[in-house]
């Protein structure tokens, strides 16, 4: 995770050493409303492929592994993904999204829920496979 600090330089004519401040959440996202934050993801940017996740649980943290699906798996998917409605689509990806996303602190599971939905409803997801 990564550690941010504010740092603050010597001044060796009043003999003060530097020194550096470890941020909280709470100085990081202070007036920060995640229900403000943009939508907009270029999603043409992202791969089209599939891939397979194997979560070890053994492990701590756990550790992921990540494999393209083959093709028949793609295809297989995206058949069954494309008899879904639009709205059973909408809801199916929302609930994978925030399900992956997890525990995210500072934030309440209700602001993380509202801002994918916010994110998958804005789309049109797939139409047809036919």
């Amino acid at each position: 995770m990564p550690q941010f600090f504010f740092r603050t330089p010597p001044i060796p004519q009043i003999k003060i050493q530097a020194t550096a401040t470890f941020l909280s959440y709470e100085n990081l996202l202070e007036g920060f409303e995640l229900r403000n934050q943009s939508i907009a993801i270029d999603f043409d940017k992202i791969s089209p492929d599939l891939y397979q996740i194997d979560i070890d649980g053994n492990e701590t943290p756990q550790a992921g592994r990540f494999v393209k699906a083959t093709d028949i798996m793609q295809v297989l998917y995206l058949e069954a993904f494309a008899e879904m409605n639009d709205a059973q689509q909408k809801k199916t990806i929302g609930e994978n999204i925030f399900k992956k996303l997890g525990n995210v602190p500072p934030f309440q599971d209700i602001d993380l829920r509202k801002y994918t939905e916010r994110i998958v409803y804005s789309r049109t997801i797939i139409k047809s496979m036919k």
